[in-house]
């Protein structure tokens, strides 16, 4: 950190100095050659106006120059364009100037324009109100400004080049039968820039030259105040924390040098450090005090749990107490029960008057004995699968011949309170691996309960369906009875548990059936599930595998 804080502070000083001082290098560049420019730009003006003027004097005086003072004309020479190149040539001499007079119709070739001059004479000619033109260009390999104006025919030009065309002049020309206005030629300056380039490189070579001794100046600044004021304080807090770390929380750290937010920090880290300790030693007497309430704690649940275990052990053993009871119980109730109903059943057969009353009471005593049978017959196949003593014994089983027992049995029910019942067995449902008896009490419970629940008038729907992408038989009891709560809907398997609707109080019965029939169906490796609307119906629907769940139930399962 010592290290690589300077370097995150210094490079970036330093790349922002050089980008500023590489800015500052090209605007200063650009600057100085735009005032060169203008000041190149300026002589070159200052001199076309001096040459102009002396031009115009010529002209205005031609008369007086070339006759005498009896009025004789006689022509000395001093012609106006002779004079103009005369200056013009004595002025440039032993100069890097060069002032021309060049048109690209000249009378004599040596003063035709070259290519830059050329295209300068069209400029004018497609702009005529365009007093002046200037460029930055190579000239005899050379870096100059060429300035050029336009040499325009005025009343004095046209005794020399006005009209006639043809007619020879006073300089024995032909003349060119030009107009006022007309472009004859320009006054082309070249002014070289070779001392104003020396004096940009050197102002720029100077510039640069500042820029780095203050670049310098500002990473050793950097690097100074930064590793006695920032780097060097946060590497002594960095040393403390790392004692800290350890666990020794006495750290001093006064001696920290640094001012503002680095003397913040450091404060903070003492105060903060000095709380650890006292909190630290404060916590090593607490863990002493919890440590000996946990041994005592501990002992105490270790009673519990020994209080715990053999309570568990009595409340087991009372239950196999009460499985038992409820078996032998049971098995007792079976056997003078199904002797009322087979004597029960005698009697019906020798009755005589099947319309008469000892006919009703025999159907009715013969009735409520089956639905007792019932009832005990679910009571003590419960006690036996608490007890792990249900038997469970797979065998290929037809699952019509388990829907037909289950409506021979109930058919009487259903008829007695006027309910409908039908039976559907599909033609493709296979053999199934099943307990018969088990399996039929499934679909016997879930008949019974529908039967039970639907009022005179009432259809149920008995229906074996096979789903051969699941390998699994669907035997669905369909009512259109009371239906059940939503609200009771998650408990309606418990034991001992009936619908909590209104209308279902005033039938009797042990809650024993479903219950009864979803742990018969977990043996088979299946299940059994609900569908139900409060006031329109239910949908019970038990599923065998085909190749079913073979083996005994054991205690625990």
């Amino acid at each position: 950190m010592h290290g690589k804080l300077k370097y995150k502070l210094a490079v970036p000083t330093v790349v922002i100095i050089a980008l500023l001082m590489v800015l500052n290098v090209a605007w200063s560049y650009t600057s100085q050659r735009e005032q060169a420019q203008a000041a190149m730009r300026e002589q070159a003006s200052m001199l076309t106006r001096q040459l102009n003027a002396m031009w115009d004097f010529m002209a205005i005086n031609q008369n007086r120059i070339n006759y005498d003072s009896q009025g004789n004309y006689d022509f000395k020479g001093l012609h106006c364009s002779i004079v103009g190149l005369s200056v013009s040539g004595h002025f440039s001499q032993g100069t890097d100037y060069k002032i021309r007079y060049v048109s690209d119709s000249p009378r004599n070739s040596a003063h035709a324009t070259d290519k830059f001059e050329g295209q300068v004479m069209e400029r004018f000619r497609e702009d005529p109100g365009l007093a002046e033109y200037d460029e930055m260009a190579t000239f005899d390999d050379q870096n100059a400004l060429r300035y050029v104006t336009p040499l325009r025919i005025d009343d004095s030009c046209l005794s020399c080049h006005g009209s006639p065309a043809g007619e020879m002049d006073v300089t024995g020309h032909a003349k060119e039968g030009m107009a006022i206005g007309d472009l004859y030629g320009v006054i082309s300056v070249v002014v070289p820039s070779a001392i104003y380039d020396e004096s940009i490189a050197q102002n720029v070579a100077r510039e640069a030259l500042l820029f780095f001794v203050l670049m310098v100046a500002c990473v050793v600044s950097v690097y100074f105040f930064v590793n006695r004021f920032v780097t060097a304080p946060l590497e002594r807090l960095k040393n403390a924390v790392r004692v800290t770390d350890a666990g020794r929380f006495a750290v001093d750290v006064k001696d920290v040098r640094g001012d503002g937010e680095v003397h913040d920090l450091a404060e903070y880290f003492e105060t903060m450090s000095s709380e650890l300790n006292a909190l630290y030693d404060d916590l090593e007497s607490q863990v002493e005090v919890r440590a000996g309430q946990l041994v005592v704690a501990n002992e105490e649940l270790l009673r519990q749990r020994e209080q715990l275990e053999a309570m568990n052990e009595r409340l087991s053993e009372e239950s196999r107490y009460k499985s038992d009871f409820l078996a032998m119980m049971s098995h007792e109730l079976r056997t003078p029960l199904t002797s009322v109903i087979a004597f029960t059943e005698i009697l019906q057969q020798q009755e005589d008057d099947a319309q008469g009353q000892r006919a009703r009471i025999l159907g009715e005593v013969r009735q409520n004995a089956a639905i007792l049978l019932s009832r005990i017959n679910n009571i003590l196949d419960v006690a036996r699968l608490e007890a792990g003593k249900s038997e469970f014994a797979p065998m290929l089983v037809d699952v019509a011949d388990i829907v037909n027992s289950v409506e021979a049995a109930l058919e009487p029910l259903a008829q007695a309170k006027e309910v409908q019942l039908t039976v559907e067995v599909g033609r493709d449902v296979p053999l199934i691996m099943a307990d018969a008896d088990k399996a039929r009490r499934v679909v016997e419970n879930l008949a019974g309960n529908a039967v039970k629940f639907t009022p005179a008038g009432g259809h149920i729907a008995i229906s074996a369906t096979f789903d051969s992408a699941a390998q699994v038989v669907r035997i669905a009891v369909a009512d259109d009875g009371i239906g059940i709560d939503p609200a009771d809907a998650p408990f309606i398997f418990d034991k001992f548990t009936q619908g909590d609707a209104s209308a279902s109080r005033r039938y009797n019965g042990s809650g024993l059936g479903l219950s009864l029939a979803r742990d018969l169906m977990e043996l088979h490796g299946g299940t059994v599930e609900m569908e139900s609307t409060l006031g329109k119906g239910s949908v019970f629907t038990a599923t065998f595998p085909v190749q079913g769940k073979a083996g005994k139930c054991e205690e625990g399962e």
